[in-house]
């Protein structure tokens, strides 16, 4: 929460100590979010499109970014190179998956 300081005088501060400080307090301005705190895309769409879609599409991005366990050496290196087209980066394999997860 931010602090503001600001003469006693006026209408914020009516009746209690007319010449000193009052110190007021104002309320933060981010909110808790149900998703886990993904907000990430919701700056690059700006107002647009509603807050369901924005979080369905962050969900769908994080998990097509992540890195996947390889089919062929078990290791935690596959990488997404386009849709549908994975590369393990331990083994050097590329293969067929789905479009944004293996």
């Amino acid at each position: 929460m931010e602090a503001i300081i600001t003469s006693g005088l006026g209408p914020l501060n009516p009746g209690s100590n007319p010449g000193g400080p009052t110190l007021i307090k104002k309320q933060s301005t981010t909110r808790n979010c149900k998703s886990g705190g993904l907000t990430m895309p919701t700056k690059r769409f700006g107002p647009r499109y509603g807050r369901k879609p924005k979080v369905k599409f962050s969900l769908i991005e994080t998990q097509q970014r992540a890195k996947h366990k390889c089919p062929y050496c078990n290791k935690q290196a596959v990488k997404r190179v386009a849709m549908g087209i994975w590369s393990c980066s331990k083994c050097e394999v590329k293969f067929a998956g789905k479009a944004y997860t293996l």
